[in-house]
């Protein structure tokens, strides 16, 4: 969609102060230059990447469905690791005991000969569940012996840092959507800056609709509660810390994923692609905007 604002900020700015025909011409003009070389661009990226790849484009395979597909068809090693590893635990949860037995019956045989990718670094990644509890004894009796606490452990993404990247991404969102806002109303763009409190609003009233929905077996001290983090912007933080902390709430409808991915679907669909392509077309009909002072 993002490949499609330049086209309809272009059509917008013709429609709306063009009155000479040069140039509507020139218009014309740049707007075949912008599609030719935007087709000329998608044939170059199709000729330089992998034909095998091409039906990932239209295929509606999820991305848990082409994980767990990758690893029961692959017979490399490797590939079937990276893709267990290197993906979220959820991708892969439905064949984790399937996982468990193919790790279990080939760590012997990975110590013994070490591939390339069987890295201290992988081994530190992998959670004690898929390691052979053998295997697992002398690895933490070894580090003991040289004086650790136990196995050496990749170290995760901890809460803490988490929260401080998603507050920060969620205030700056804010302060620049309350900027905006201020700076098309001193420029007396008034109907403009008011359509962008409209898509906020619309964006806040269906996310408010969807929580009332979500948590109304709770009560309304629950949904009060959930409609308050809506309101004061902390949606997306909260959901992002109950999906990092697999937060578990059996009288909800949805779990944390399902329920982050409609929020993030909803904030794109009324205000951050449509803001997008507002401030694509403000600009263009007043270029001083994006000037310094």
């Amino acid at each position: 969609m993002s490949q499609c604002y330049p086209f309809i900020a272009l059509y917008f700015y013709s429609m709306s102060v063009i009155e000479d025909k040069a140039d509507v011409d020139m218009l014309n003009t740049v707007f075949i230059i912008l599609a030719s070389s935007w087709f000329a661009c998608v044939v170059a990226f199709l000729f330089v990447t992998n034909k095998d790849f091409w039906h990932t484009f239209w295929s509606t395979a999820t991305g848990w469905q082409f994980t767990i597909d990758s690893f029961n068809k692959s017979d490399d090693p490797e590939t079937k690791m990276l893709t267990i590893f290197e993906n979220h635990h959820s991708f892969t949860d439905s064949i984790k005991p399937e996982v468990i037995a193919y790790m279990h019956a080939n760590w012997a045989r990975w110590t013994r000969t070490s591939p390339p990718w069987f890295t201290s670094n992988f081994i530190a990644s992998v959670d004690d569940v898929y390691i052979p509890k053998q295997s697992l004894r002398r690895m933490s009796e070894a580090a003991i012996e040289a004086g650790k606490l136990g196995r050496e452990r990749r170290e995760i993404v901890t809460l803490s840092s988490m929260k401080e990247v998603v507050i920060t991404l969620t205030t700056v969102d804010t302060m620049t959507d309350v900027f905006i806002i201020y700076l098309y109303h001193e420029n007396g763009l008034h109907s403009n800056a008011n359509t962008m409190i409209t898509m906020i609003s619309i964006n806040m009233l269906l996310q408010l609709i969807f929580m009332f929905a979500t948590y109304k077996k709770k009560g309304w001290r629950a949904a009060l509660k959930e409609g308050l983090i809506t309101l004061l912007f902390l949606r997306p933080f909260v959901d992002a810390w109950r999906v990092h902390n697999k937060h578990d709430d059996a009288e909800t409808n949805l779990e944390p994923l399902q329920e982050m991915g409609i929020n993030k679907g909803i904030e794109l669909a009324t205000e951050s692609i449509p803001g997008c392509v507002l401030q694509c077309y403000v600009l263009l009909l007043n270029p001083s905007l994006g000037r310094s002072r």
